[in-house]
């Protein structure tokens, strides 16, 4: 069957009963492919015709490559569990160099999934928590503390 769509619209009520007019429609019928299955190229027609209008994917990606690397997501843990912590204080307890942290810091600033707080010449990092994709981390890092 092909993957089509159907528009149905009340022409006229009367006494609580819709007239319905139907004409030249299409009904999109989403299939479920048995387990193992190949998709029916009419299928792989409405995914990929999916996938171009899911503007939020592009974003979701950029966040993911952020935190998507081991010394980053150990910082974000980090701020998790600190709230708000030095990058000097991060460089001691990851064992790497300030201007390392710094630079993965950095990465993460640009994508909103951390925001910062000045004094004097200290710079404090803590998890923009106003975030959904930082809502969704704080999940994970509860579940694996309470693992």
């Amino acid at each position: 069957m092909k993957d089509t769509l159907v528009l149905i619209e009340p022409t006229a009520q009367s006494d609580g009963v819709s007239t319905i007019s139907v004409e030249n429609v299409e009904l999109i019928v989403r299939e479920p492919t048995p387990e193992g299955a190949p998709l029916r190229e009419s299928q792989m027609d409405v995914l990929r015709d999916e996938l171009d209008i899911q503007n939020w994917l592009d974003p979701l990606m950029s966040l993911m490559r952020a935190a998507g690397n081991d010394t980053r997501i150990r910082i974000l843990y980090l701020l998790w569990r600190r709230g708000e912590v030095r990058v000097n204080d991060l460089a001691t307890i990851l064992e790497l160099t300030t201007p390392a942290i710094s630079q993965q810091l950095k990465k993460l600033r640009e994508c909103g999934i951390v925001l910062t707080r000045r004094d004097a010449q200290t710079i404090y990092y803590r998890l923009n928590e106003a975030s959904v994709f930082v809502g969704c981390l704080i999940s994970f890092f509860k579940d694996g503390t309470e693992a």
